[in-house]
């Protein structure tokens, strides 16, 4: 299949180089008008892919990264109710305060505050936005998270809330050291000093 100038597109994409107005195609002359139109298809059907190739950020926790060094980030799925998907999908949640917990091999994510979803039905009475949510990893790596977590003394915390490219929930957790007050209060001179560098640009 051939495409349409293919080798002699503007970056812009809002012309269409070709050394001539016309193509052959199959015997037909095609008008360049008409190159124009499927070139621009062709960008549009491109830039669809690509924004389903993003992922979308719900929420994101960044009291974590002033009160914890992060020393690893670990990818995780959560186990959630159709009405909480919903949710995220409409709103945002609340990260601040959230922490992982580990039982009997299984990891939870703790006191991620998600609101209720606005159309949810009336017969839903106990929804709890604080819930215990138990999230998805392979036994072994929360075996190595909660090895960590004693043994150390890190603490594992929601970093990110986000949907993956192919439309599932997912969490970045950050495995942190907890920081002291002089810790804390040399990052928020780097981050005034990183402010300071962006408005000098």
């Amino acid at each position: 299949m051939f495409l349409p100038g293919h080798n002699s597109t503007h970056a812009s994409g809002t012309t269409f180089r070709a050394y001539s107005s016309t193509l052959e195609k199959n015997g037909q002359v095609i008008p360049g008008d008409d190159i124009t139109r499927k070139k621009n298809d062709i960008i549009i059907h491109a830039r669809r892919i690509l924004k389903l190739m993003e992922k979308k950020t719900i929420a994101n926790n960044r009291k974590a990264f002033h009160n914890y060094a992060i020393l690893e980030k670990i990818e995780a799925g959560i186990m959630l109710t159709g009405y909480e998907v919903k949710s995220l999908r409409k709103s945002s949640a609340n990260l601040t305060d959230g922490f992982v917990n580990f039982k009997k091999n299984e990891a939870f994510l703790e006191n991620v505050h998600i609101p209720p979803y606005a159309q949810q039905s009336t017969h839903i009475l106990d929804f709890n936005s604080r819930r215990s949510r138990k999230v998805l990893m392979h036994r072994d790596e929360i075996r190595k998270l909660h090895d960590k977590t004693r043994e150390k003394g890190l603490t594992l915390v929601p970093l990110e809330i986000y949907f993956s490219p192919k439309g599932m929930a997912k969490v970045m957790l950050g495995l942190g050291k907890g920081k002291n007050t002089v810790d804390k209060r040399e990052t928020l001179k780097k981050r005034d000093v990183e402010r300071e560098m962006r408005r000098d640009r």
